[in-house]
């Protein structure tokens, strides 16, 4: 009785375990569907959701390393050095780990961080500046802080929103408006400028 149940059980895990495997591959090529598409937020949904369900240390830390750049493009720097770190955990190999870790800790200004990881990056590829220039502007950034110039800056609440607004100049000489690229729903117009 005892070996029909185990015999019972084994059979069960050997049929099933390829069924879950099967499906698991599908939502991550989903994922990286959606990953490689651009579309962050649906990306890092799946990736997440799927996460604990990974078993081997090398796909864990594809994942780690998708989801840091998810919450990269996504402007989330803290989620991204969470996941950076985890993708570091699982020993992963792209010398780019290092640097865009070093980003997101300089973004939230965590200069010996960040700098500790421009370094890593310098070191393991030397030939990109990207790693001395990370480093530079580390110092700059303190000394800027350390030093504060004679320019305040207000903040100016009609035209600051939740939304990306970049890119802001002025027509010629008219300093009297001020033109800026925005992905407000509340612009006049739904034409795309191609210049």
């Amino acid at each position: 009785m005892i070996q029909r149940y185990f015999l019972i059980v084994f059979l069960s895990f050997l049929f099933c375990s390829p069924v879950i495997t099967k499906a698991q591959t599908r939502k991550l090529g989903k994922a990286n569907e959606y990953y490689e598409s651009g579309e962050y937020v649906k990306a890092k949904e799946l990736y997440e959701k799927l996460f604990p369900k990974i078993k081997q240390r090398e796909d864990k830390a594809i994942v780690s390393f998708k989801l840091g750049m998810c919450y990269k493009y996504l402007f989330e720097p803290q989620k991204s050095i969470t996941w950076f770190r985890r993708a570091e955990l699982y020993k992963y190999q792209d010398p780019l780990m290092h640097l865009y870790l070093a980003d997101a800790y300089k973004m939230r200004g965590l200069y010996t961080e960040a700098r500790k990881y421009y370094a890593n990056y310098k070191d393991l590829v030397p030939s990109d500046d990207r790693g001395e220039n990370g480093l530079k502007s580390c110092d700059l950034a303190e000394e800027w802080i350390a030093k504060p110039t004679r320019f305040v800056v207000t903040e100016i609440n009609t035209l600051n929103s939740r939304d990306n607004d970049f890119a802001p100049r002025f027509l010629g000489n008219d300093t009297n408006s001020l033109y800026f690229t925005t992905t407000r729903s509340s612009t006049s117009g739904s034409n795309v400028n191609a210049n």
